[in-house]
């Protein structure tokens, strides 16, 4: 039995649709722990439970039809503490995250999740088989595989980490949340989620695409339309009113590429030099270029933030500009 089996089995016992043998079988699994096992009180005893009843699984090699329970007082007993136990989580809404992250992309196939919590504080470094690596933030931790198998590469995250992704178009990378899934195929980005719900997701170089949980959940044709950040942009999500809000980062940086461009500009037009800054942060930019493209501009912008290259080219050509999900837009009247 692989943990794609387990997880699925074990779901559809907390919701009363498992049938009288997966009924047993899940019995089986939680008297497999002995009887010290105690009902869960927080996030870390319930997937402490979970991981002690997989990995005894793992020990025994037992398997869906090959086990026969062995009924004694305590697979009498510890049912009705393990269903008291999920029953508790489920009022808290705790079990919800684990079960149903575990569940969302259902062609997962992970062979065991390692959880590491930094409880330090200074960020703690992590190293994932496929060449990602993750920086978990103070008070953050993180559940991951210690293998990616099937088509996907899936984490879960609880609290801020800021990720390196490898690049891998075949199997592309997911980190869930609360209440966000975010797909990338090789990219770099921070996520600060709270338990408030409150996700903030800042790109820094790559393509991030957004989806609300429930949406991948209860999709059935694959065909989701999330919101897509690229990089210098950030998406901040609001659990209490459900919305997205994208936006450009405080502080945009350059993107590293191997091109080195000039932004010192003599006499040149408006136009050229807003491709130019487009062109170095990964930002669009938007523009009438017929208005602007007899507006001539001359400064050295090369050590200027973007918003001061963007407040000088727009004082120069009496021009204004605001930021509008995620875009810069520039309002001007043209030039004389």
């Amino acid at each position: 039995m692989n943990q794609q089996s387990f997880e699925t089995i074990l779901g559809k016992y907390l919701e009363g649709k498992c049938t009288h043998s997966e009924r047993l079988l899940v019995e089986h699994w939680y008297d497999l722990i002995g009887n010290e096992a105690k009902i869960p009180e927080s996030n870390s005893e319930w997937e402490s439970l979970k991981t002690r009843m997989w990995i005894e699984i793992q020990k025994r090699n037992t398997h869906f039809v090959e086990q026969t329970p062995v009924f004694s007082f305590w697979k009498v007993v510890r049912p009705f503490r393990l269903a008291a136990s999920i029953l508790l989580f489920l009022g808290l809404g705790i079990f919800s995250y684990y079960y149903l992250s575990s569940s969302f992309l259902q062609n997962s196939a992970i062979d065991g999740l390692e959880t590491i919590a930094n409880t330090t504080s200074k960020n703690s470094l992590i190293h994932l088989v496929d060449g990602s690596s993750i920086r978990l933030s103070p008070n953050t931790k993180l559940s991951y595989p210690k293998h990616f198998t099937g088509n996907k590469r899936e984490v879960y995250l609880q609290g801020d980490a800021f990720f390196e992704i490898a690049k891998n178009p075949q199997k592309p990378f997911y980190v869930y949340t609360k209440n966000l899934v975010t797909k990338v195929i090789g990219t770099s980005f921070l996520v600060k989620s709270s338990q408030k719900g409150q996700v903030k997701i800042i790109v820094q170089s790559g393509k991030v695409t957004v989806f609300k949980k429930e949406e991948i959940k209860d999709n059935k044709t694959n065909k989701i339309d999330g919101v897509v950040i690229l990089p210098n942009q950030q998406l901040d999500f609001d659990e209490s009113k459900e919305l997205f809000s994208k936006s450009v980062i405080e502080k945009p940086v350059l993107l590293t590429t191997n091109e080195l461009l000039d932004f010192n500009f003599e006499d040149v037009s408006a136009n050229i030099v807003l491709k130019q800054i487009q062109k170095a942060y990964g930002i669009s930019i938007i523009y009438d270029e017929e208005v602007l493209k007899d507006c001539p501009f001359t400064a050295d912008l090369t050590d200027e933030p973007l918003y001061s290259k963007i407040s000088l080219l727009c004082r120069a050509i009496e021009a204004n500009y605001q930021t509008i999900d995620g875009h810069i837009v520039i309002s001007s009247k043209g030039c004389k």
